[in-house]
């Protein structure tokens, strides 16, 4: 079984995120998005990840998070220590949102290790000078 998905953001980006892979995909699977607004604070974040684990119930669950050392992945950290079947993965991008739900990887790591390769691959320096353009590798 495929793990989970957790997006935590500040502001809306991750229901932004969900609705433009939304858009490119015909069908999404499941995704718990979490936005922390202005009012919020990290202990309140956290009630609301824990909230949404227990909804979810037992199983892997993949978190990713906008920007590491923000509230939303500070929250998460919190949380992890209290559960061994939760990963988190901070800069989420548009690439890593599709390639989670186009992967047919079930394993909780392997499918992070990848989605982090998928993120950094994601972001690339496009420029009219060839001498510019990033080498894949």
């Amino acid at each position: 079984m495929k793990p989970h998905l957790i997006l935590v953001s500040h502001g809306d980006l991750a229901e932004e995120l969900v609705r433009v892979a939304s858009m490119i995909l015909d069908e999404m699977p499941q995704v718990t998005v979490l936005t922390m607004q202005e009012f919020q604070n990290t202990a309140t974040l956290e009630k609301e990840l824990k909230a949404a684990l227990k909804t979810i119930g037992p199983g892997p669950v993949l978190v990713m998070a906008d920007i590491l050392g923000g509230t939303p992945s500070n929250a998460t950290i919190q949380v992890m220590t209290q559960r061994d079947d939760l990963v988190l993965l901070s800069g989420v991008n548009l690439p890593m949102i599709l390639e989670f739900a186009l992967s047919s990887i079930t394993d909780l790591r392997e499918l992070s290790t990848h989605l982090r390769m998928v993120g950094a691959q994601g972001v690339r320096m496009v420029t009219i000078d060839p001498r510019d353009i990033d080498q894949v590798g």
